[in-house]
């Protein structure tokens, strides 16, 4: 059992620590219980535990005494859940959130651009990315210019509902943010590097608080 709940663990602690975009705590739980449960659930029942019993019956012929028998499986486990932890805590860093935006968006952060916040989904089927950035005018514009986005009319704002009311959020302390601006950028079959494929910026009125929202 506790082998088992390892091994459940390689998914849902990943999965609850990227779900930050999720609407509550209860739903951030609730998804990495059913990722790990679906994923590494299918990983323990066909390469997991024929392995163990695999490793048993070699440790046994070596002779090894039995209390290091059944602990040798859920020690590497736990050794590979911790460095799985780790990495994901050092993506989630500034610095690996730098990293993130410009393999999912194929840019970079402006240099002196502030990110205010970061969050993410982690399901096959849902790839939406959200980062709220400072910055100037300038930064802006250059940030704009590297990705081509191209302005895009504003009956697509809807489309990024979640991602203003983050905005409105964590902006409103300095000011009372409001998209004035939306620019869209779809990639299509040769956009190199390969990025997601729909991607909005919204920025303010006087373009230093921006949104970046991966769409899908």
């Amino acid at each position: 059992m506790f082998t088992f709940l390892v091994c459940i663990a390689h998914t849902a602690v990943p999965a609850f620590l990227h779900s930050s975009l999720l609407e509550s705590f209860s739903d951030r739980i609730a998804h990495a219980l059913v990722m790990g449960l679906v994923f590494s659930g299918m990983a323990f029942a066909f390469v997991i535990a024929p392995a163990y019993v695999a490793l048993l019956l070699l440790l046994r012929w070596l002779k090894v005494a039995a209390r290091w028998r059944v602990w040798t499986l859920p020690l590497l486990l736990m050794a590979f859940l911790l460095l799985s932890i780790r990495s994901t805590l050092n993506k989630l860093t500034p610095e690996g959130e730098r990293r993130m935006f410009q393999s999912s968006v194929g840019v970079p952060i402006p240099k002196n651009a502030r990110l205010v916040l970061a969050q993410h989904t982690f399901a096959l089927a849902d790839h939406r990315q959200l980062w709220l950035l400072e910055g100037s005018p300038g930064d802006f514009e250059r940030l704009v210019q590297s990705r081509g986005w191209a302005p895009a009319d504003r009956s697509l704002l809807p489309i990024a509902g979640v991602a203003i009311q983050r905005a409105e959020t964590y902006f409103s302390p300095k000011a009372s943010w409001q998209a004035d601006v939306i620019y869209w950028w779809s990639a299509d079959e040769h956009s190199t590097p390969i990025v997601h494929r729909e991607v909005c910026l919204l920025a303010d009125s006087e373009r230093r608080r921006w949104i970046v929202w991966i769409v899908d």
